[in-house]
Formats: C-alpha cells, structure tokens, sequence
C-alpha cells in the first residue's frame, strides 16, 4: 500500500498531501505535525516516451523525513556528484509541538538521495528559523526560482499577514539561507496575498482584497 491508501483516509487529509513533479519523478509527501511529526514521501518514475494502454506509474522509491514538512518546493536534480541521482528541496517544516503549543517553524535546504535500494534518504544541508508560527503553516505557500547555484524564494502567510524572502546558496560555493521580512508597498497587507513570483526579475504577483479582487504586479528593486 502507499501513502494514498495508507495516510489519506478521508477528504481531509488531503490538506498535508502535497504532489511535486520533476524531470524524472513525480513525488507524493505528507506529513501531520500533529501525529508522527514526520513526512513520509513516495516517488514514481516517468516515462520519457508515451507508454501504449495508458500503463500505471511504477513506484521507485519510498522515505522518511523526520521532520512535518508544511511545504517544500523541488530546485534541481542530481546536485551531487555521485551515482546516485538525487532532488534538492527548498521546505518549510513545522516545530516540535511537544516542547509549545506555539512551536516556531524552520526553513530547511533537504538533499532527497534516490539510493539503489529504493530507499530515499533525507540530508538537511542548511536550515534556519523561518519566524512562521508553526500553526500557521498550513495557510503558508512557498514560491521559487533557482539557478546556477543560488535560489530566491517567497512565502505568504495568510493567517498571519507574514511575508518573506529566502536567498539560498548552495553547491561548491556551499550552503546557505538567509531569511528577510518582505514588506508589500501598502499598509493593508491582510487583505493581500501572493499568487506568483519570479525570482530572476524581482517581480511579485499579488491579489488585494476579496470582493472585489484586484491583481498587482510589482517588481523590488
């Protein structure tokens, strides 16, 4: 059985499962910060040529990170050199609600190694406080753009009105995330959120109000 018919017993569940698509892969996470505190991930290998009677994905790898993650983002594929591909993530993790009942989340920079076994196996390479009430996360999107080592980030929470930046480092100039408060040019950031953003540009995508709603597009210099 997989995680579908193992953790998603009725539609609610549904909320922690998150479905990310790579070059190769498609990966199913979730995880309940309020149960095991850990995210149980299954990845399915694509197919590069049309496959004749629409067959099923084969399942490839299965793994476990210890860690609820809110939301993670993919950045790139097969970051090490070894022979052992592997997924470079980008995610935001819940805190321990066994220490507080208001546990403050973490920003982590996880290494996913896609071993011969078919297990896969998690290394956090950077992490940092990510100042996101651990509560709040599930009302938390994340937004990325990478390249040539280096990746920006946003995240908006809704729930709190909390909205920031993430520049990551990684590779051989090794590894590394900064986190900053993104301030939106006008004081009504409850009635804001982010739908879209490029990283290379600078630019944000935002929706103001409800009803009415309106779109704003804004470049940060």
């Amino acid at each position: 059985m997989g995680i579908l018919q193992e953790r998603v017993l009725v539609p609610s569940d549904l909320e922690d499962l998150q479905v990310h698509i790579t070059e190769d892969h498609l990966l199913l996470m979730h995880s309940d910060p309020f149960s095991d505190a850990c995210t149980w991930t299954e990845v399915y290998e694509l197919p590069h040529l049309p496959r004749a009677g629409g067959e099923w994905l084969t399942r490839s790898h299965v793994g476990q990170f210890p860690l609820a993650l809110a939301v993670a983002e993919p950045l790139c594929s097969n970051l090490i050199k070894s022979p052992e591909p592997s997924i470079l993530f980008l995610a935001l993790a819940h805190g321990d609600h066994s220490v507080s009942l208001r546990p403050s989340s973490r920003v982590h920079l996880l290494e996913a190694v896609l071993t011969p076994s078919g297990k896969m196996l998690f290394n956090s390479v950077a992490s940092t406080a990510a100042n996101i009430d651990s509560n709040n996360l599930r009302q938390t999107k994340l937004f990325s753009s990478s390249r040539s080592g280096a990746c920006l980030a946003v995240s908006c929470t809704l729930a709190s009105s909390t909205y920031q930046t993430y520049h990551v480092q990684y590779g051989k100039r090794g590894n590394k995330i900064d986190v900053a408060t993104l301030h939106p040019p006008e004081a009504d950031k409850a009635n804001r959120h982010i739908i879209g953003f490029d990283g290379f540009r600078g630019r944000l995508c935002w929706v103001r109000g409800w009803c009415p709603s309106r779109v704003h597009i804004i470049d940060y210099v």
